[in-house]
């Protein structure tokens, strides 16, 4: 078993590596407009129905269960009560060392900061990579803890999926902050967007939301964006996880990748529960 040093010496290399191998990402990172209109104008169920059915949908919420018990059915006390507050990074730490050591897989999460490190989310490298005993999930801190918290969910979700899908490859599965429309049409990535969905909104909260369609089309053809549109997208995350779009702590394209990625499994969300009932 690698020792931790070696393990973070492991993280460093991907690190240096990671502007290289996702320069489509990086480049549709700084043109976050792109990503929302793309994402605004897909059918999600097409994409749904060709990758997972509902045998396989229930397979990864049973599967996910054992990690979040509560999943879909309600936010759990720790994951609501605590979003908020000076606490907050000790509480965050926290959890990610708990489920890190319950999956038995190596954590890391620093600071990845610079205009083409704030791209990059975090990422996930299977067991059989690199010498690994044990699967590895890194999660980028210079995000906004809730960005942060959003990541470690997608990254278990990838741990899910190499657990439930045998056939998928043993790489290294990078979560760049763009170009979420691509997710659909990768099963891994789907998977673990799925996850990280149905922790933001769990059944009650969907049924709530999603009983009116949203305009999705009007979000295509926005530039700029309305504080109409902010709020209807934002409004979920305000009152739930306490974060602000239009908050003056948030540099502007932060706030509209940031957007791009409220869309993206706000829309997967309600697919789900449109199309599975989930």
């Amino acid at each position: 078993m690698p020792s931790k040093s070696e393990v973070t010496k492991l993280v460093d290399e991907i690190l240096a590596s990671a502007n290289a191998a996702g320069s489509r990402e990086l480049a549709a990172w700084q043109h976050p407009q792109r990503d929302i209109r793309r994402l605004a104008r897909r059918d999600y169920a097409p994409s749904l129905r060709k990758r997972l059915g509902r045998n396989e949908l229930r397979d990864v919420l049973r599967a996910a269960r054992r990690v979040f018990p509560e999943l879909n059915r309600d936010h759990s006390p720790w994951l609501i009560n605590q979003w908020v507050g000076e606490a907050q990074p000790i509480w965050l730490a926290n959890l990610f060392s708990s489920i890190s050591e319950k999956l038995g897989v190596h954590f890391q999460s620093t600071p990845f900061r610079g205009p083409e490190g704030l791209a990059l989310r975090g990422f996930f490298v299977n067991r059989h990579q690199a010498s690994l005993k044990r699967p590895l999930i890194y999660v980028n801190t210079a995000h906004h803890p809730v960005a942060a918290a959003a990541t470690f969910f997608h990254e278990v979700g990838h741990f899910l999926a190499a657990e439930l899908f045998v056939d998928t490859d043993e790489g290294v599965h990078f979560f760049f902050d763009a170009d979420y429309a691509s997710h659909l049409d990768d099963l891994e990535e789907l998977t673990a967007d799925i996850v990280l969905s149905l922790i933001a909104y769990p059944a009650p909260v969907a049924k709530k939301i999603f009983n009116t369609p949203w305009k999705w089309d009007a979000l295509a053809n926005l530039n700029p964006l309305t504080d109409e549109v902010f709020a209807q997208v934002g409004e979920h995350f305000r009152v739930r996880f306490g974060v602000i779009l239009s908050s003056a702590d948030l540099p502007p394209r932060r706030k509209l990748n940031y957007l791009a990625g409220m869309i993206h499994f706000a829309k997967l969300r309600g697919t789900l529960l449109a199309e599975y009932g989930i």
